[in-house]
């Protein structure tokens, strides 16, 4: 930018959309950006809940950007971030102001792929890393020859990365979300297909494994999809979350009432910004885990080889921070696998 224009300044707004809105600017300069140059994370500027949707919000971004007389205005996001650029790009058109809104496609999950763009920002990076964990993962599985592992990745309603790290990393078994909804497969049912994957490879003498998941899997089971979306309406309707398990309709109550106990207190976490689930904090890895060993418990029970097919479930998670410390996460990550198996 400086060597096209020299009199350029580069302003950035601290703590994300909410300083756009309170027009809280940090100049950057070359020094200022040299030590956070190829860091992963939001450190120098910070973010909050980062939405222009309302009118208020995107009145406040007009405002902030005309009294900065800014001749840019560039948003950095994935899905949500893009499509308020747009929104926003064309207010700004039809108000009169100069100031340009250009939208970067970053996101993790990779869902932004289409015609006009070609990959986003992350996405490569972020599946080479987990690549390596999970062949880490892989390597330990076949070292100790008795534990299953069940690995979720990042990634909401696409599987991308999880796609992605299975083709790089070749675990044992990946189940795909799209895969799931679109054959309405129900949780007994996906169960069900795991456990006769453990028993394909114990039939070869193989009493490991590696299974990957994404975060967004448990929304694309279509039972667990409507308990999330009638958990979710009783938040819009301001119940606490104490109260949540009362108000569930029979069906949901019944279903409710039949996933461990860890699992229930994370599906009535509060509701994200965009008023969704916390996908991240549901550990859908070590309830398939809790659920395969309870099937495989129940199918040797009494068998000359009930020993050996039950498998002992561990389950890790690698989320966005881990793209940034490999090899520490690895190392962690293997540490943790396997002190809780043996």
């Amino acid at each position: 930018m400086k060597a096209r224009n020299p009199h350029s300044v580069l302003l950035g707004f601290l703590g994300g959309t909410e300083g756009l809105f309170a027009k809280k600017t940090l100049e950057i300069t070359e020094d200022m950006l040299s030590s956070y140059k190829n860091q992963g994370g939001f450190d120098l500027l910070g973010r909050t809940v980062d939405q222009i949707r309302t009118t208020e919000q995107v009145d406040a971004a007009k405002s902030a950007c005309c009294d900065l007389n800014l001749d840019g205005l560039i948003i950095i996001g994935g899905v949500t971030s893009n499509s308020d650029a747009a929104q926003l790009a064309e207010f700004f058109a039809e108000h009169d102001c100069k100031t340009k809104v250009i939208g970067v496609p970053v996101t993790l999950s990779g869902d932004l792929r289409n015609q006009f763009v070609e990959a986003t920002v992350g996405f490569d990076t972020v599946c080479k890393v987990n690549s390596q964990l999970i062949s880490n993962v892989c390597l330990d599985a076949i070292s100790a020859g008795k534990y299953y592992y069940f690995v979720r990745l990042m990634g909401g309603k696409a599987s991308h990365v999880a796609l992605e790290c299975a083709l790089q990393s070749h675990p044992n078994m990946v189940i795909l979300g799209e895969e799931v909804a679109f054959s309405k497969l129900t949780l007994k049912e996906i169960t069900n297909k795991i456990c006769d994957g453990v028993e394909a490879r114990a039939d070869q003498g193989k009493y490991h494994g590696v299974l990957v998941i994404p975060e967004g899997l448990i929304e694309s089971i279509p039972e667990m999809y409507a308990l999330i979306q009638e958990i979710n309406n009783l938040h819009s309707s301001n119940v606490t979350e104490a109260d949540i398990p009362s108000q569930l309709s029979p069906w949901a109550a019944a279903l409710f009432k039949f996933l461990p106990s860890f699992i229930r207190r994370e599906l009535i976490l509060h509701q994200e910004s965009d008023n969704s689930a916390q996908l991240s904090q549901i550990d859908t890895e070590q309830l398939l885990a809790h659920l395969v060993e309870a099937e495989m418990n129940k199918r040797t029970k009494g068998s000359a080889r009930e020993e050996n097919s039950a498998p002992c479930a561990t389950s890790s998670v690698l989320r966005p921070e881990d793209r940034c410390h490999p090899t520490s996460t690895a190392t962690m990550l293997m540490s943790l696998a396997i002190s809780v198996c043996r």
